[in-house]
């Protein structure tokens, strides 16, 4: 048994990680608690966005690759500054760690207008997760920081409707992967084996 897996998570009742659960590699979501932390997936996995929030994510998306600061090294300094007890789940060398993110990144961004062909992708990614330790309740704080993240990045040309748009993208994102690996109301997650 992995230390993953050595004690039952508790029931999410907020949004954002508790500094005194230990990590766990799951933990009991209800649809109310999916809901709340504003993680629901659309029944045919196409991201809701209109016309013009697909042309903000990907212009907004394009400037911040094309800063000379890495994103995917300022999220991951902001979430293991927030969330220290998270940076169990990542190796020592974080430099594949933060590849395969801005790669995972690129490839939602290129697919935002039929998100529904990634489904399988989202579904085997949020499975791995689970492997790692990933609790449900756990991508409420990484989207904040992702969001955040983008926000200083792009400073005033992150608008409110830019905001709206990545928010959306990640909610329903992490909506499908969340519905994927992790059965509703305390069944053990999906982990691929």
């Amino acid at each position: 048994m992995s230390r993953f897996t050595q004690q039952k998570a508790p029931v999410v009742t907020d949004c954002a990680w508790p500094r005194d659960v230990q990590v766990s590699a799951y933990a009991r979501v209800s649809q109310d608690d999916r809901r709340r932390c504003g993680v629901h997936p659309r029944v045919e996995g196409e991201v809701s966005l209109t016309a013009a929030q697909v042309r903000l994510v990907r212009e907004t998306y394009t400037v911040i690759g094309g800063s000379p600061d890495r994103y995917s090294e300022l999220f991951y300094h902001r979430l293991l500054l927030n969330h220290p007890f998270a940076r169990a789940l990542f190796p020592d060398d974080m430099t594949h760690q933060i590849a395969v993110f801005e790669k995972t990144i690129d490839v939602l961004v290129e697919n935002i207008h039929e998100i529904a062909r990634l489904r399988p992708k989202l579904s085997a990614l949020a499975k791995q997760h689970v492997k790692y330790g990933v609790q449900a309740y756990q991508y409420q704080a990484v989207g904040t920081v992702l969001i955040e993240t983008f926000a200083e990045m792009l400073g005033r040309r992150f608008t409110v409707d830019a905001r709206q748009a990545w928010e959306v993208v990640y909610a329903e994102t992490a909506g499908v992967m969340i519905a994927e690996a992790y059965p509703v109301d305390g069944a053990r997650p999906q982990d691929g084996s």
